[in-house]
């Protein structure tokens, strides 16, 4: 099964970016024999000196839309939760991308269904 997966890295090699501060997100394709770098996506971060706007979230999950998986350094619990309630899966993975991609090949993480979400109920109207 493929998958489309969105990391937060400032140099392509760790996640490396809070969800808030991102300023780029790396997609990648993985299935059963591995994974494929696509495209880097620039992304206006959702947060600043001022705080977060949901606007900004909404942007952010727009440009990601067709990713079903977000792996970030870290996220608050505002924006965790509001991602969640949206039907984004959101990943805190401070780890290299190398070896993070290694272990959702092997593990298969991504195959494991969440729980429903109202991406899922939008998709059953």
């Amino acid at each position: 099964m493929l998958h489309r997966i969105a990391m937060a890295s400032s140099d392509g090699k760790v996640i490396n970016q809070h969800f808030g501060h991102a300023d780029r997100f790396h997609i990648v394709d993985i299935d059963e024999a591995g994974y494929t770098f696509i495209e880097t996506r620039l992304n206006h971060p959702a947060c600043d000196h001022q705080g977060h706007s949901l606007i900004a979230f909404d942007w952010t999950i727009n440009l990601l839309s067709d990713c079903e998986g977000i792996f970030v350094s870290q996220i608050g619990n505002a924006a965790a939760s509001y991602l969640t309630c949206k039907g984004v899966r959101v990943f805190v993975a401070p780890y290299p991308i190398a070896d993070v991609l290694r272990k959702l090949v092997t593990d298969k993480i991504l195959d494991v269904i969440p729980e429903n979400t109202e991406k899922e109920n939008r998709n059953k109207e």
